[in-house]
Parts: C-alpha cells; sequence; structure tokens
C-alpha cells in the first residue's frame, strides 16, 4: 500500500501510473480517496517490491544531504575542462567539479533544463540537477570501472 498526496482525484479502483525520482515508475490500484490524497494497492510481482522497498529505505537513511546519497566514489580528474554541447548549439568549455563512472558535476553559467540531453565531452548525458555552480549530469552509457580514475577523460 502506498499513500499519495497529489492534486489527482482519481475514482475508487482506478488504475494509476506514476514515476518517482530515483525509484522508477509504479503502478496500482487505488483502493480509497479523501480528497487531498488517495492510497493505492501497489501492483508488481515480489522481487519488484522489494527492490521497490528496498530503495525507499536506503533513500530515507541518506535523505540528510546530496552528498551522502551518493552511490559511487566521486574523482577529481586530472584534465578539468571539458567540451559542453546542447543540442543544437556551438560547444563551450566548461571545467569538470568532479566525475563519478556514471555522472559528472560541472562548473558553467548557464543552466539546462533538468531532463535536457546534452553532449559532454564525447558522452551523452542527462541534466539531473541544478546547483549554485552549474549543473550535475547523468551519463546515458557509464564509464566501466577498469576505465575509470584519474586520468579519464570524457
Amino acid at each position: 500500500m502506498a499513500t499519495v498526496f497529489a492534486a489527482a482525484d482519481p475514482a475508487m479502483f482506478d488504475r494509476v501510473l506514476f514515476r518517482l525520482e530515483e525509484v522508477g515508475s509504479l503502478s496500482g490500484i487505488v483502493v480509497a480517496n479523501d480528497r487531498a490524497s488517495f492510497e493505492i494497492r501497489l501492483e508488481g510481482s515480489g522481487e519488484r517490491r522489494r527492490r521497490v522497498q528496498t530503495k525507499l529505505d536506503w533513500l530515507e537513511a541518506h535523505a540528510g544531504g546530496r552528498e551522502e546519497r551518493r552511490s559511487e566514489i566521486r574523482i577529481v580528474p586530472r584534465r578539468r575542462t571539458v567540451q559542453f554541447r546542447r543540442p543544437g548549439e556551438e560547444p563551450f568549455t566548461t571545467r569538470i567539479l568532479d566525475v563519478s563512472p556514471s555522472g559528472a558535476s560541472l562548473s558553467m553559467p548557464i543552466r539546462p533544463g533538468i531532463g535536457e540531453t546534452v553532449l559532454v565531452g564525447r558522452r551523452y548525458a542527462e541534466v539531473v540537477r541544478h546547483s549554485d555552480e552549474g549543473v550535475a549530469v547523468r551519463f546515458k552509457l557509464p564509464f566501466a570501472q577498469a576505465s575509470f580514475g584519474e586520468d579519464v577523460e570524457l
């Protein structure tokens, strides 16, 4: 069971589908509705439910700050500059703040939209967060552990 607080007002027994950032897509059947929220009976295999619950537990335990939620080690590479390109625009040079096998934090004056696909060096990535210094991106294809280190080039 899950309680959802949303502007939506589904009818009893409606099937709902929604996406939670960092968890994924969830679906279920509405079993209670009080206008301010509604409850759903989640669908999915026992294994899927176990994985979702494990992820939710981990997120709750690490909700104190962004740094603690990172699941991979982040390094500062030797080569700190990289070309950044938005679709249909000219590339420009930006500075790498840190990088992990699955993403990077970049210092830059512009803030592409969250969810926007960009090219960082030779890697396609998705903008996942804005910060005071720039943006964080998640690579579409993460680095293999064997090819990741201080000499990594994006």
